[in-house]
């Protein structure tokens, strides 16, 4: 990783025919998210995609009386880039999230959050280290208000979300909804090859194409 950073922001989309779409088969929206991220990745790397890459997502767990901010752990979730169509990614990365999430592997993200919690210093660092070398990207989304608000008199049009990228993952990609509508922002290292506002643009262009067919009185727009 490097210190100097590109960002971008996609253009908003129609949040509801997600929704349905997800409901169609039995998926989560994230599930959605991720496997259009999938399609974008796989676009921009062309020839040189590997077969997959293993996304970092941050998972809520409830929260009890009396807990202060919120909680959660982080699993990881493989993204197929070696699946051709939108609705086999689809599918791989509900079953894979659906594994990473069940009780065994959100009771290990607890314990390893725990662990690094109470460490101090190089230590800490090394373990943080040491858990990112299994992602190439951290994959976060975010629930907005679900109206819109307005500060100080003035709408608020968009809201944007960038969420950190631990250790050494030079990728993090970050998906915000407000007011009926989505949005992806890209956070990348300076050298990385994939230009953030590409994968941006590509990320709706493939959020399109899974969730027409799936969705298809209402395709994000």
């Amino acid at each position: 990783p490097g210190p100097r950073k590109r960002v971008a922001w996609s253009s908003p989309v129609d949040l509801e025919p997600v929704r349905r779409a997800a409901r169609a088969v039995g998926a989560h929206v994230n599930d959605v998210i991720l496997a259009a991220l999938t399609g974008a990745l796989r676009s921009a790397l062309g020839p040189s995609a590997p077969a997959a890459l293993h996304a970092l997502v941050p998972v809520a767990l409830p929260r009890h009386p009396g807990d202060l901010g919120n909680r959660f752990v982080s699993v990881f979730v493989e993204l197929p880039l070696h699946a051709a169509e939108p609705a086999a990614r689809l599918r791989l990365v509900r079953d894979d999230a659906r594994r990473a999430c069940a009780s065994a592997g959100l009771s290990l993200g607890r314990v390893l959050v725990g662990v690094l919690g109470t460490l101090g210093g190089v230590a800490h660092q090394a373990g943080v280290r040491l858990l990112s070398r299994r992602a190439s990207v951290v994959a976060s989304n975010v629930a907005g208000p679900p109206v819109a608000l307005h500060l100080g008199g003035r709408a608020v049009t968009a809201l944007r979300v960038a969420a950190p990228s631990p250790g050494d993952i030079p990728l993090s990609v970050s998906v915000a909804s407000y007011a009926g509508e989505l949005s992806l922002t890209v956070l990348a290292d300076a050298h990385l090859d994939v230009p953030p506002a590409a994968l941006a643009r590509l990320f709706v262009d493939e959020l399109a194409a899974l969730v027409s067919p799936l969705a298809p009185d209402g395709a994000p727009a």
